[in-house]
């Protein structure tokens, strides 16, 4: 019998094609603030960057997650997530942009047609989420519904534009200290950093 079944160790991808509502990830991953959160005038900055989360709830089976996700609040930049133990690290690196959000001269020489057809959609390009999740006695659908709670609604996605996303949606992985634009100077000078507290 393989270990993963002795274990219940289990694993699967998440793939979905509309970006999370920050404040409410952040609400499933660490049990703060609720649905509601939003507030005019743009962005708070927040506390993230190997914060451990909730070990109960559907996520509490998790021992390990990676890949990369996108923020409402974040329309250039892959922000990556890595889950070891009950330490969550969310880290965006500059030269990690959406190919969306790159003028296609500048788009990698090995890139195919083929890649490319396989992620790519007319609205959003390649942006999406691609995240996979490793737990011991793991309900995936529970953690799917979980998480699909956390995308903006059909409301948000036609009635709302990036723009006003990045103005209305409290966004807690932000570090404080900077306004909240998806920039180099949010990312910090060394290209990759913690989005949330140095």
């Amino acid at each position: 019998m393989p270990e993963t079944d002795e274990f219940g160790v289990t694993s699967f991808c998440y793939r979905r094609r509309r970006p999370f509502h920050p404040a409410r990830l952040h609400a499933l991953l660490f049990g703060e603030g609720g649905e509601d959160v939003e507030r005019e005038g743009g962005r708070e900055g927040g506390t993230e960057g190997g914060q451990a989360g909730p070990a109960e709830g559907p996520l509490g089976s998790l021992i390990r997650v990676k890949g990369y996700l996108w923020l409402a609040t974040h329309m250039q930049h892959m922000v990556f997530w890595s889950l070891a133990g009950s330490v969550h690290s969310f880290t965006a690196n500059e030269e990690e942009k959406w190919l969306a959000a790159i003028d296609p001269v500048e788009w990698p020489e090995t890139l195919t047609a083929a890649e490319l057809r396989a992620h790519w959609e007319p609205m959003w390009g390649d942006r999406r989420q691609e995240i996979v999740f490793i737990g011991v006695h793991m309900e995936q659908a529970k953690v799917e519904e979980a998480l699909d709670a956390c995308l903006l609604t059909e409301e948000e996605m036609t009635r709302m534009t990036p723009g006003d996303w990045a103005e209305v949606f409290v966004d807690p992985f932000v570090r404080e200290g900077t306004d909240g634009r998806d920039d180099e100077s949010e990312l910090g000078s060394e290209g990759e950093d913690e989005l949330g507290d140095d």
